[in-house]
């Protein structure tokens, strides 16, 4: 009893035990009786048994999971394994013995390289995928008021004489901000691209800032076949002037329009290009002074050919299409003859010279600077057809002061001639005069300053001419 007494007395923890190193004095030793140990060994048997089956059901289940998400994993063996493998740490060293390095696929859950540059791959998948666009503001003064900061129209000019005419205006813009998607894919026997893009061009009202997403562009391609939204066959972006004003001169076609098209198909020693394409048929037309819309049945077609040498590059582009209204029909097209010329004798850092000539009848559309003014053709009082005769083009050389710094002088000149001269054409002659500086300070980042001179004159010898000073900051991403 005596024994009894003092096994039951607490014991105290000595100074600097943890609350878990210190022994349980709620339970006296004494009063646990050694007879019950047999029965509590054998109960710690089965639980111990049970926790082990549970354990390997456990296991099979992680295993059966673990080759369902990654099929293509291998077990690696573990060298240093050793001991009973049916116990918990034996069950840790398997499940590691699967694990591959992270950046290996198909374990890299996180990212992978994608196929080409600034990509990475869609997970689970070997689609590569990448986000890119540009955010761009716009700054225009106008002494003379040239119509909004985001474009230069010539058509937008203040007649001399008129109430617009030298109203001066600072206007800003970031519609030209784009964010666009781009999908590829190489398979065994071909490339699938799928491309979108949209900038902010839609309808809204400059007083609140607010403008509609607009597609730009939507393509998709599969070896040399391309569907959907895209630049027009007719025009030939390599040999766009840089300017800080969107659309440039008047005399470069700008269309993006929905087409079907056959693209590289390379000739000897990838010297020459060959594109064939059918384009939406749509018509801006003149009736009786209003605007018509011509009936859309045959679509436009177009091929061009593109020429490669070590300093000169060269593109015809053809265009055949049919104006139709309800009661005539007339054959149209013309011819978009562009270059780019390297200079080395200027500068070693890209000195050229661009240039695109087109000639042609019932090409006014092809222009988005024209859009809305009838400029394809005229319906006549009899409803026959006639297409407007169009001739123009543009001269622009870039010098480079230094690898950041470069400048672009463009001199450009725009004719449309309605078969019936009596017509009133709200564009006959197009001037467009531009020189301007531009530093890119770091590689996504370029800041331009143009001046302008725009001219324009009616077919009734109406002159309305302006200058703007344009700038712009633009970051690519």
């Amino acid at each position: 009893m005596l024994l009894a007494i003092s096994s039951a007395r607490p014991v105290r923890a000595q100074a600097g035990d943890t609350e878990a190193d210190a022994p349980d004095a709620d339970v006296p030793e004494a009063e646990t009786p050694e007879a019950d140990a047999p029965e509590a060994d054998a109960g710690l048997a089965i639980e111990v048994e049970e926790l082990r089956e549970r354990l390997a059901q456990q296991e099979a289940e992680l295993g059966a999971l673990r080759e369902a998400l990654f099929p293509d994993a291998e077990e690696q063996p573990d060298e240093d394994a050793a001991g009973d493998e049916t116990g918990e740490e034996g069950a840790r060293r398997r499940v590691l013995s699967t694990r591959q390095p992270i950046g290996r696929f198909p374990d890299d859950s996180i990212v992978r390289s994608g196929d080409f540059e600034r990509s990475i791959k869609v997970p689970g998948t070997d689609l590569s995928f990448r986000i890119g666009g540009l955010v761009r503001l716009e700054l225009g003064f106008d002494p003379d008021n040239l119509g909004p900061a985001a474009v230069v129209s010539n058509v937008a000019i203040p007649l001399d004489g008129s109430e617009a005419d030298g109203d001066q205006q600072i206007d800003f813009s970031a519609r030209d901000s784009r964010i666009n998607f781009d999908f590829r894919h190489s398979t065994d026997y071909t490339n699938f691209r799928a491309f979108i893009e949209a900038d902010f061009f839609g309808a809204g009202t400059e007083f609140l800032s607010g403008y509609g997403f607009r597609l730009r562009h939507a393509v998709a391609q599969l070896g040399p076949l391309v569907v959907g939204q895209w630049w027009s066959a007719f025009v030939d972006t390599r040999t766009f002037p840089e300017n800080s004003a969107l659309g440039g001169p008047l005399a470069a076609p700008t269309a993006r329009q929905p087409s079907v098209r056959l693209t590289d198909l390379v000739g000897a020693e990838d010297r020459w290009r060959l594109l064939l394409s059918i384009e939406n048929p749509v018509a801006d037309l003149t009736d009786e002074g209003e605007r018509a819309r011509s009936e859309e049945r045959i679509p436009d077609v177009l091929t061009a050919v593109a020429m490669s040498y070590p300093l000169v590059r060269l593109r015809v582009a053809l265009l055949g299409r049919v104006l139709e209204s309800r009661d005539d029909r007339s054959l149209a097209g013309g011819v978009n003859l562009t270059g780019r010329v390297q200079l080395p004798f200027l500068s070693d850092h890209g000195d050229n010279l661009a240039f695109q000539a087109q000639i042609g009848t019932g090409i006014g559309r092809y222009y988005v600077g024209l859009a809305g003014t009838g400029s394809d053709g005229v319906i006549a009082a009899n409803g026959q057809v006639d297409p407007m005769r169009t001739l123009g083009g543009y001269v622009a050389l870039q010098h480079w002061w230094t690898e950041r710094l470069r400048s672009t002088a463009t001199v450009s000149y725009q004719r449309f001639d309605p078969v019936d001269a009596s017509v009133f054409v709200p564009l006959r002659h197009a001037g467009y005069y531009a020189i301007n500086l531009f530093w890119t300070p770091t590689e996504g980042a370029t800041f331009g300053l143009d001046a302008i001179y725009a001219t324009r004159r009616t077919s009734q010898g109406e002159l309305g001419a302006g200058v703007r000073i344009h700038s712009s900051a633009r970051f690519d991403f």
